[in-house]
């Protein structure tokens, strides 16, 4: 009888540590959320103490103050190859090979299948027929993807009788036609195929298409030789030679010339320039076609006006044979 009013009287032990626990967390809770309105209000004070001054770095103000000199003025995209020999400061003879490693080693990420692309460099080497050696004939044709890729490289036989293969210039010699050349057509046709729907880089490259008995829209045609910003003075062409020392600071034909290093620095003069290459040619384009539908509009107001002079005409003619009529 006693044990059951003393039972419920007695709390366990188990409930004892709950309430404990309970406690424990209300507390933790209390102190987390006095920590966070005192982080609020440490920040709102570091926010309201900052000055200008503060906010860069002492390593920065110690780097800044041995800075000396200009700011050096960004490059564009495509003066890579030009900014990195400017750094390392190499032979020029170091610099055209290591140049032509650069254009190389982009054409190996590339199938053989895909290695056409939609910009490409021509170039010819050409050897004398005639009484003196002065009409030129075609002998070599070489053409380069925009990588500096070789996707053609033929000798071709000559259809006339040579008179001089200009070694010294072409380095074309006799037993390279007679063992290497192929059939003039048979490379026209090639040729043809790989140009049809591309942009053609070459210097003086009308020289070249003529050598080909080829012709090229004049809008895809890009020549080293006739591009106002590589002429010192405008109308009158530097060599490739110059161009090469001047713009690209490489030097090419020390003796005989190579047709694939010709095609490839033309190749690195118009990545120099390709922006305001490119922007100027769409000026001409726009230009022409304005310059033709103002042509056309001329043409449908003259026939018009002549057709309103011929009815006129007719009108007046009948006018009078009326008037004869009745007169008699």
């Amino acid at each position: 009888i006693y044990s059951i009013p003393h039972m419920s009287l007695k709390k366990s032990k188990s409930n004892e540590n709950d309430d404990v626990e309970l406690k424990n967390r209300s507390n933790n809770n209390n102190n987390d959320e006095i920590n966070i309105k005192k982080k609020k209000k440490k920040k709102k004070k570091k926010k309201k103490q900052k000055k200008p001054n503060d906010a860069i770095s002492g390593n920065w103000l110690q780097l800044s103050k041995q800075i000396t000199g200009k700011k050096r003025k960004r490059e564009n995209d495509n003066d890579v190859e030009n900014t990195f020999f400017k750094k390392k400061k190499l032979n020029p003879n170091r610099k055209k090979e290591m140049m032509m490693k650069n254009l190389k080693a982009r054409s190996n990420l590339y199938d053989e299948e895909t290695q056409t692309t939609k910009i490409i460099a021509l170039d010819c080497e050409m050897v004398g027929a005639g009484r003196d050696g002065e009409t030129s004939i075609l002998a070599r044709v070489v053409i380069v993807n925009s990588f500096g890729e070789v996707l053609l490289d033929r000798y071709v036989t000559p259809t006339e009788r040579v008179t001089d293969y200009r070694t010294q210039y072409s380095g074309i010699r006799k037993k390279d036609l007679q063992r290497h050349g192929m059939d003039f057509k048979i490379v026209q046709k090639e040729v043809s195929e790989l140009l049809s729907d591309k942009i053609v880089i070459g210097h003086d490259i009308q020289h070249d298409f003529k050598a080909l008995l080829l012709s090229h829209p004049q809008n895809q045609i890009r020549d080293t030789a006739k591009f106002r910003l590589l002429q010192k003075t405008r109308g009158k062409p530097s060599s490739l030679k110059k161009l090469a020392s001047r713009e690209l600071d490489i030097v090419i034909q020390t003796g005989e010339h190579d047709p694939t290093e010709d095609a490839r620095t033309a190749l690195l003069l118009y990545n120099k320039y390709k922006i305001e290459w490119e922007k100027d040619i769409s000026r001409k384009i726009k230009f022409a076609k304005r310059k033709s539908k103002k042509k056309k509009k001329k043409k449908t107001s003259d026939n018009n006006n002549n057709n309103e002079n011929e009815n006129s005409n007719k009108d007046y003619s009948s006018f009078n044979l009326i008037d004869i009529a009745n007169t008699d």
